[in-house]
């Protein structure tokens, strides 16, 4: 199997040449970091409902969707991927998408161990510390003829930017984002106290990966590798699939680690527009926001009916129970808005 230690790759580089190798249908592990910032989003969001394009273009960020799902997130030269690029009727690749992420988290989680942070896996595709923090997401889809897994080492993590790239309904929302992003996402120098080496990351990950991947070879991005790259920068970067049309959901979501997420939407009622955003942590609401243009007597019962949210499971019942609830204790009147609007709002509804 060949390795392709790449090193520092400009612009969108860093992310092409994965692609690249799954759509020749060549196998190989990668291992490589963006030489500059980047702000990625999945293959199954909405560019524009996600990220502040504006402050992007003013911070001369880059922008780039991936052919691979997930959430928005950053990309930077503090961290280093690791792409593992398989044919899909490679025997090595588990018949299942589980299996697939377990397999192959291992050599990282083992790579973490060897650089002195005890990880573990956490369903569905989070690599946490022992206290539970996030320390890498991963991520797999089916690209040409191979299977395509990857993930990342954060050697360390630009926490104030994180959340400026990402489109946000309020500075509230910002601020709470970036909270949690502190409590639940940690960095290899967060965690050893130092900025660990980039070639001494990518030796773990060769040594690690080698045991389940079989001996490996270093090789160089070669002629036919380079073309497919340019081939696929002109469509990565072209409108039609930068921002392609995705169907909007009742809510959106950003997802700090497995467990928790935060959700904002919006929902004309005949009452005016609400806006709800609420922080999970294990599917369970830990905070909640409403705002808009409705009317509600008496003012300070907003108040109250977020606290009367707050703990309750995201689920319709339960919320809209605990709505429906505050209503009767509280006298509540806001004309042309009923509890069944905060829970589409909340993408509860349906």
């Amino acid at each position: 199997m060949k390795v392709y230690d790449l090193g520092l790759q400009p612009k969108l580089d860093s992310m092409l040449c994965f692609h690249a190798l799954a759509h020749l249908g060549r196998e190989g592990l990668m291992l490589v970091s963006p030489a500059s910032t980047i702000a990625c989003v999945g293959y199954f969001q909405d560019t524009r409902e996600v990220i502040d394009l504006d402050f992007c273009l003013r911070h001369g960020l880059e922008v780039m969707r991936r052919e691979v799902g997930g959430g928005a997130t950053l990309l930077d030269s503090s961290q280093v991927f690791y792409q593992v690029i398989l044919r899909k009727d490679n025997p090595l690749v588990p018949p299942t998408v589980d299996g697939v992420y377990r397999k192959f988290s291992q050599p990282a989680v083992d790579a973490y161990g060897d650089l002195g942070v005890e990880v573990s896996f956490r369903p569905i595709n989070d690599l946490v510390t022992r206290e539970g923090r996030k320390i890498a997401g991963e991520g797999g889809a089916d690209i040409g003829p191979c299977m395509a897994f990857v993930g990342g080492i954060l050697l360390d993590f630009d926490y104030e930017l994180m959340p400026k790239i990402l489109k946000v309904p309020d500075e509230k929302f910002r601020d709470k984002f970036y909270k949690s992003l502190g409590e639940n996402l940690t960095t290899l120098r967060r965690e050893t106290g130092r900025l660990v080496p980039r070639e001494e990351v990518t030796a773990a990950l060769k040594r690690r990966f080698a045991e389940v991947l079989g001996p490996l070879e270093e090789a160089p991005l070669d002629d036919e590798l380079r073309a497919k790259m340019r081939e696929l920068e002109t469509r990565f970067r072209s409108d039609e699939f930068l921002f392609r049309k995705i169907r909007k959901p009742a809510a959106r979501e950003t997802r700090v680690r497995e467990g928790v997420r935060f959700v904002d939407g919006v929902h004309k009622a005949p009452g005016g527009l609400l806006s709800c955003y609420a922080e999970l942590a294990e599917e369970v609401i830990d905070d909640v926001s409403i705002t808009g243009d409705f009317t509600m007597v008496p003012r300070a019962g907003l108040e109250g009916l977020e606290a009367a949210i707050v703990g309750a499971p995201y689920e319709p019942r339960p919320v809209g129970d605990a709505i429906e609830d505050f209503y009767g204790k509280s006298n509540l009147d806001t004309p042309g808005v009923a509890p069944e609007h905060y829970l589409a709002a909340l993408g509860l509804a349906g």
